[in-house]
């Protein structure tokens, strides 16, 4: 749910940015293909995204419990998921300065490039900080309460 939750969140931010600053500045298609075209290919191939998709399901439950060894994997996904992302801001971020110094030349490319590096890092960031690290941060709270817990009763 909290990865739900991060979702709508970073697209209510996203919207909010829009409306004030006006769609064409911060919907770059370029930059989202290369942040989510890999994350979508990414997911199945790691295993990670069915521990995802399992949390998310279970999440739905009215009280979802949930095992330390599901709270470890949820954590050891996103973390996983968390690099991916932030490797594909830096590759998003030198694609764009590449393009941007090899059309040096030409001013009239030199903005587009730009936009691909700066914004391929901000959807990235925006991803990792409102989606996946909320949800790590809650599934390692949880796995240190149970520990304290395990220590009184010992």
């Amino acid at each position: 749910m909290r990865i739900l939750f991060g979702v709508l969140l970073a697209v209510v931010c996203y919207v909010i940015t829009i409306s004030l600053t006006g769609i064409q500045l911060f919907f770059d298609i370029p930059s989202i293909c290369i942040i989510c075209v890999p994350m979508i290919c990414y997911f199945p191939l790691s295993g990670n995204g069915r521990i995802i998709i399992e949390y998310i399901k279970k999440s739905f439950q009215k009280t979802p419990q949930y095992s330390k060894f599901e709270l470890e994997n949820i954590s050891a996904a996103l973390s996983n998921a968390m690099k991916m992302t932030a490797g594909l801001a830096a590759y998003g971020f030198f694609y764009g300065l590449i393009s941007a110094l090899y059309n040096l030349s030409d001013l009239r490319r030199l903005g587009p490039a730009i936009a691909i590096s700066l914004l391929s890092s901000f959807y990235s960031i925006t991803i990792v900080f409102f989606v996946f690290f909320p949800t790590k941060v809650w599934a390692e709270l949880e796995l240190k309460e149970r520990k304290k817990e395990r220590r009184r009763i010992q």
